[in-house]
């Protein structure tokens, strides 16, 4: 039975966390299992079409390209038709793509499904954000989105593995067609899930797009550049393991069966922190989690050329894991709590902008150095920076908790 929307002392819409499970943390799960079925794939299958380190590090990084390009269009895009229409047509869009991706044999094609793959997954992003923050107030929002992130780490711990497991047996483009199938059914139940979603906190009459996103970007942008350049290089990290790992595993002879098992456990690592880490945001603010989880994963990278078996490697890789669930949902709680109330999706689609620029970097500074000068120095850059902005969280960027205060 669904759980009707309150209202709160600060007039904000609030439903309990459960009445998501069907209609938003289900489909969610759905759609990143799918997700992370293609994450060890799409480097080793631009490499089995012929492309080198560098190339095939830029074929990965269109998928943060892809959520570059449509992050402001989202976020429009979620404030003008609601959040279930974009979903919606965020997971059919999914299913298409997955199904031509899995029949292409182009590295030129390879590239354009993976940009549009990152479009579509910023269009569902946004639209889980924007319905969050609007339902769950702030002394709430870490556990709510945390939750967020624990399951989207599920998911990345068995996608991997079990795309992995297919593309060594059956090839690795069958990867696409299971990915096809998992999103469907997140289709379908997202189509059929019977959650109303809050309506916007009040009505308010809409500018023309180009002007209420500068609006936006002019009114808040202190915190987009203080804030958002920590985001950047966390999201820059988190990505760069997904061409370091491979690559790095291809290199010391493991198969795709290996890597994809390494970066699922690496993933599991992250769900044992993601409750607790949400917990500490809520308690004791946003830094006390983000500072040690940039710290642990600048670490992790540059240990990875240390590795020249697989035991090491999947240490590296636990490492990599608890890091990282350190910061379970931390770059949502941080833009949904920093998201005006009369512009949400504009102000999000720009936070998500920010973030999708590291995503998109990390592929593609590693891919370089590593065809410029070899793969054992691709982490020294990306390190420096993860330590150079775990000091600039804690001794130059506000805390956003509220404390005291509903929202």
């Amino acid at each position: 039975m669904n759980n009707p929307p309150q209202i709160d002392r600060a007039g904000e819409i609030t439903i309990p966390l459960r009445s998501f499970i069907g209609s938003l943390y289900i489909p969610t799960f759905l759609i990143m299992v799918g997700y992370g079925m293609i994450l060890p794939v799409i480097p080793l299958y631009a490499r089995e079409l012929g492309a080198a380190p560098a190339l095939s590090g830029l074929v990965l990084a269109m998928r943060g390209i892809g959520n570059l390009v449509f992050d402001l269009p989202a976020g429009n895009l979620v404030s003008r038709i609601g959040e279930k229409k974009t979903m919606l047509a965020a997971s059919a869009c999914a299913l298409l793509i997955a199904t031509a991706t899995g029949f292409s044999r182009s590295i030129l094609l390879l590239a354009l499904f993976t940009m549009a793959l990152g479009a579509v997954h910023a269009l569902w992003m946004l639209s889980v954000m924007s319905y969050l923050r609007r339902a769950i107030p702030q002394n709430r929002r870490g556990r709510g989105l945390s939750l967020v992130g624990g399951v989207f780490r599920t998911a990345v711990f068995l996608g991997p593995i079990a795309g992995g497991l297919i593309g060594r047996d059956l090839g690795l483009h069958f990867s696409y067609f299971a990915q096809a199938l998992v999103t469907s059914a997140a289709f379908l139940l997202a189509l059929f899930s019977g959650q109303p979603l809050p309506p916007p906190v009040a009505p308010r009459n809409l500018k023309p797009k180009l002007q209420q996103l500068s609006h936006t970007l002019v009114a808040h942008r202190r915190n987009l550049l203080t804030t958002g350049s920590v985001v950047m290089v966390l999201q820059l990290l988190r990505s760069g393991k997904w061409i370091l790992f491979p690559l790095w595993g291809s290199f010391i002879g493991l198969d795709v069966a290996a890597i994809g098992f390494i970066l699922g456990i690496s993933s599991a690592a992250d769900l044992i922190l993601f409750y607790p880490a949400g917990s500490l945001m809520d308690r004791w603010g946003r830094k006390w989690a983000a500072i040690p989880c940039l710290a642990l994963l600048s670490l992790s990278l540059l240990l990875v050329p240390l590795a020249q078996e697989f035991k090491a490697l999947l240490l590296i890789a636990l490492l990599t894991g608890l890091g990282n669930g350190l910061g379970s949902g931390l770059v949502m709680i941080l833009g949904t709590d920093l998201a005006p109330d009369d512009s949400i999706g504009e102000f999000l689609g720009l936070w998500r902008l920010i973030g999708d620029l590291g995503t998109a970097s990390g592929p593609l500074l590693i891919g370089l150095i590593a065809q410029a000068a070899s793969l054992s120095l691709a982490p020294l850059i990306p390190g420096a920076l993860g330590f150079a902005a775990a000091c600039f969280m804690a001794f130059g960027v506000q805390e956003t908790l509220k404390r005291g205060k509903g929202h």
